[in-house]
């Protein structure tokens, strides 16, 4: 069946979709992980997508289970967005159709990752 889901990585002027078929359950604290590292490239999509995407891949090296597109996958459980303008993050639990049926989970700005109740946030995830 899998643990689906996707980080939208919202870049001017375009989004892209990183994918993960069984990592839903850590998809949240994947990207705080990539955020914190990232921090030096916060102002820097390209970048930044990239590290968000090797935090969710790990050590995996396999060529199945993660994917980056231009659109986003229809049967996902959980959507993280990460905006890069705004720098802030939303984290969704998808409940049927992607598009009406997203519950709000939480919503952080970046530097809420580098203050010290990151490890709190982290460990509530």
């Amino acid at each position: 069946m899998g643990s689906r889901a996707q980080v939208e990585v919202k870049q001017k002027p375009h989004s892209v979709f990183l994918y993960t078929h069984w990592g839903s359950s850590e998809i949240l604290q994947d990207v705080i992980k990539g955020i914190i590292k990232g921090k030096l490239r916060w102002n820097d999509p390209t970048y930044l997508t990239r590290i968000l995407f090797d935090s969710m891949k790990k050590e995996d090296d396999s060529t199945k289970s993660f994917g980056i597109g231009t659109f986003q996958a229809g049967d996902i459980e959980k959507l993280v967005i990460v905006d890069t303008e705004n720098q802030e993050v939303k984290y969704y639990a998808i409940n049927g159709n992607i598009d009406q049926d997203r519950l709000l989970i939480s919503e952080h700005k970046f530097e809420e990752f580098v203050d010290p109740i990151a490890d709190s946030i982290l460990h509530r995830c």
